[in-house]
């Protein structure tokens, strides 16, 4: 599971889900709510409504809803279509 934050004063910043693109493949769409073996990979999109055109997005990796954190990379605005991350699913 996947969250996305963009810095901001008040409050912790999580952006909200939004729209995937009309192209997003059958596969990628079954694929998203998949277990994922170890060392297994897939392909994912996900979309998110930003709160900035400016800030950076942090996206954040948790093994499963409420599930223990994995890992985070932080993307520049403009610069974090079609970018690979590994998240190090044990």
């Amino acid at each position: 599971m996947f969250k996305a934050y963009q810095s901001n004063p008040n409050t912790a910043g999580e952006l909200t889900v939004g729209a995937l693109p009309a192209d997003t493949s059958e596969q990628i769409l079954n694929d998203q709510t998949q277990t994922i073996k170890k060392g297994g990979t897939v392909h994912c999109r996900a979309a998110y409504e930003l709160a900035s055109d400016t800030k950076n997005v942090t996206l954040k990796a948790y093994k499963g809803d409420g599930g223990r954190y994995l890992g985070k990379h932080v993307y520049k605005i403009g610069t974090f279509q079609d970018q690979e991350f590994d998240v190090g699913v044990n």
